[in-house]
């Protein structure tokens, strides 16, 4: 079993280095991270419509942040109510010059440690009853069911990331948005096609055994690796070799954790006993399939392929730069044309084009 001073340590080292306030945060154990939490429920939970940290491992002896899914009433901007309730815990920048976060913002003297990333605020805290300043990452859900699926997605850790890269493999998106089918469509283009956001249902199409039970039982990095190893759709062969640049970011495989967890599996060397990526898909939610295969059709009806009137021949005969303009000149042409597109003189297709750009 790993050692947990060993991933201390190497965490110490690494995620000062990478976490959003470096060395200005503190880690915490998690003692202190339960207190601080319970402190900023007294303070903020009535503000939110809900209002949750994330499941960590329970064998994690420290923490170099604290995450907290959060959904704001209505019309109400997370930042705004934790500025409103709390900026007198927010730590500013007591030096004489310009601090430098690791996503580039610049804090000037007296500047408070706030920053917005995406659906996530973050901020730098002082408790009321521990000397420390601690990172507090608020991640903003649209509702309950959206916060409930960014709960487990980000609980335990390392193991969405590592999910993610097999569920790639087996050709679906695992992400904190919901559960995708990747459907490559006649133009050879992946499309991302929403299976369901519920992603204890995603666990149960990778085929996970007794998800309900056995997710909200994993307490250490072990259990992790015992509870992937109980899909038969698994196969070592899906997180061996050299890891692309996608796969090392979604596994975090610089952190000793994460490549812990992938050791084991590798160690197992289990192969999977159920060939057919989507069986579980099929057999466990047949109307979702369904669904999923019409989207396929559809899409696959949306999309000509042409050989002449390409993006690069929209780009050189009308002077467009690449982007959206492209893709919608594209759609106008599919739409108005169809499979007769390369058939048509390009005299005309070039008139068509000149009027439709006219009235964007």
């Amino acid at each position: 079993m790993i050692k947990l001073s060993d991933i201390a340590r190497e965490i110490i080292s690494e995620e000062n280095s990478k976490k959003l306030f470096g060395s200005l945060s503190n880690r915490v154990t998690t003692e202190e991270m339960h207190g601080v939490f319970g402190e900023l429920k007294k303070k903020l939970a009535k503000k939110f419509s809900s209002f949750n940290n994330t499941t960590k491992l329970s064998s994690r002896m420290d923490h170099g942040d604290i995450d907290i899914v959060v959904v704001a009433p209505s019309g109400q901007s997370t930042r705004d109510i934790v500025l409103n309730a709390i900026a007198s815990n927010i730590a500013s920048n007591t030096s004489s010059q310009p601090v430098a976060t690791s996503n580039g913002n610049v804090y000037q003297q007296n500047q408070k440690f706030v920053t917005t990333n995406g659906n996530i605020f973050s901020i730098l805290y002082v408790p009321d009853k521990l000397d420390k300043h601690v990172h507090i990452d608020f991640i903003v859900a649209k509702d309950e069911e959206d916060a409930r699926n960014k709960q487990d997605y980000l609980a335990y850790n390392d193991f969405s990331g590592i999910v993610g890269v097999i569920a790639r493999k087996l050709g679906f998106k695992y992400g904190s948005e919901g559960f995708f089918k990747i459907f490559v469509d006649k133009k050879g283009q992946n499309r991302d096609i929403l299976i369901t956001k519920n992603l204890r249902e995603a666990q149960k199409i990778l085929g996970f055994r007794k998800v309900d039970t056995n997710f909200s039982n994993i307490k250490s990095e072990d259990d992790i690796v015992e509870y992937i190893k109980t899909s038969p759709l698994f196969d070592v062969r899906q997180i061996a070799g050299e890891l692309n640049r996608g796969d090392r970011k979604k596994m975090r495989a610089e952190r000793k954790s994460a490549q812990y967890i992938r050791d084991q599996l590798m160690l197992s060397g289990q192969r999977r006993t159920v060939q057919d990526d989507d069986y579980f898909f099929k057999t466990l939610f047949p109307s979702l399939y369904e669904k999923v295969e019409q989207e396929k059709q559809k899409l696959d009806a949306d999309v000509i392929k042409t050989d002449k009137y390409t993006g690069d021949w929209l780009i050189n005969t009308f002077n467009l730069k690449p982007g959206r303009v492209i893709g919608q000149v594209k759609d106008f042409l599919n739409k108005k044309y169809g499979d007769n597109l390369d058939n048509t003189p390009e005299e005309e297709v070039v008139t068509a084009v000149k009027q439709y750009l006219s009235e964007l």
